[in-house]
């Protein structure tokens, strides 16, 4: 299967011209532009390259609630795992947190890897964030792929219309989706990784946007998706309350008994529910209820996701009690507390 000629995050293989905008992925499209260039350029100011970036660049398996601009993880909840039977199809977003309001975007490629004895992609719709300027003007790149059943979907999009940030020109700022994607089951039975690689984000001036985190997912192929995926001991669905990431065993956003962001579990961590006190002299998080006007992060302590933080949270972490949150299958199911499975006793035994 034909894949994009060049990767844009490597050759810089699609620009745009100051006005119009043009892109080329292969010699006989470069022949248009630039003849299209020679008819049409017109000078324009020279503007700098911001230094803003992306938080997140995810998969949300579950589209439901998802439009062109929605902020997946914040209105609506994202799912790192979804079922697919054999000839079922499923629809899948990948998503951006927020596209900063001093760059806009002007096109995105990356590589999907996925197992095509699971699942094979069948379909594309593009007419997402990039779609919803005024004056967009969207254009597949040659050789990007649309569907794919060889295990590698690398796909692209950029937009020719008006040059500048919307609402004067035709790159799209604040969060949304991508491109959502259609999988149809195949006949294997396991759980499988999607996994986004070569992400590439491409701004109004034709400048790579950096991208800080890549959310990855799993495809569970005639078979049910883990409650945990990771193994750190917390269900997905306790995770996704908490703040952290499913598909992330270790460190401050992936473990959520990693409270002191330090990777491991410690008596640092248990006296975090209790101090420093606040001002009142009351415990630093216990007692204190969720959301708490006083403090905009103590979601991050209520480890058994209800409305206060109280004792239960803090036995969620205790070597004494016999639960999956203290003692996690990464741990082999041994108390964290007191294990070590290579990175010191209480250690994550992955990278944060």
């Amino acid at each position: 299967m034909a894949k994009v000629v060049s990767k844009g995050a490597q050759s810089q293989a699609v620009r745009r011209s100051e006005r119009p905008r043009t892109a080329w992925l292969s010699v006989p499209f470069l022949v248009i532009a630039a003849t299209v260039l020679v008819c049409c350029l017109t000078p324009g100011v020279a503007r700098s390259q911001a230094p803003s970036s992306v938080s997140r660049i995810g998969i949300d398996m579950n589209v439901a609630g998802n439009g062109p601009r929605t902020r997946v993880g914040v209105e609506t909840a994202r799912e790192a795992c979804i079922r697919v039977n054999q000839g079922q199809t499923r629809q899948i977003d990948v998503f951006v947190d927020e596209i900063p309001g001093d760059r806009g975007v002007s096109g995105f490629e990356f590589q999907m890897l996925f197992n095509p004895s699971l699942v094979t992609v069948t379909a594309s719709n593009f007419n997402q964030l990039l779609d919803q300027a005024n004056r967009s003007d969207l254009f597949v790149p040659p050789g990007a792929d649309t569907t794919s059943s060889d295990g590698s979907y690398y796909t692209g999009l950029y937009d020719f219309g008006a040059e500048g940030i919307e609402p004067n020109g035709a790159s799209e700022i604040g969060p949304g989706i991508l491109v959502r994607i259609t999988l149809t089951g195949q006949a294997g039975a396991s759980v499988g990784d999607l996994v986004l690689q070569n992400v590439y984000v491409q701004d109004d001036l034709n400048q790579a946007v950096p991208v800080t985190a890549i959310l990855q997912a799993k495809v569970a192929a005639n078979t049910d998706c883990p409650a945990d995926l990771d193994g750190d001991g917390f269900t997905d669905v306790a995770e996704g309350a908490i703040g952290t990431g499913a598909l992330d065993p270790c460190g401050n956003n992936g473990w959520p008994a990693d409270l002191q962001a330090n990777n491991k579990l410690d008596i640092a961590d248990f006296n975090s529910f209790l101090l420093p006190l606040r001002g009142d002299g009351s415990f630093n998080k216990i007692g204190h209820p969720v959301p708490d006007p006083q403090d905009a992060n103590i979601a991050r302590w209520n480890l058994q996701v209800d409305g206060t933080i109280n004792v239960g949270d803090l036995n969620a972490l205790n070597p004494a009690v016999v639960a999956p949150t203290a003692a996690p299958p990464m741990f082999g199911g041994q108390p964290a507390f007191f294990t070590n499975v290579g990175n010191g006793v209480g250690g994550c035994p992955f990278p944060p």
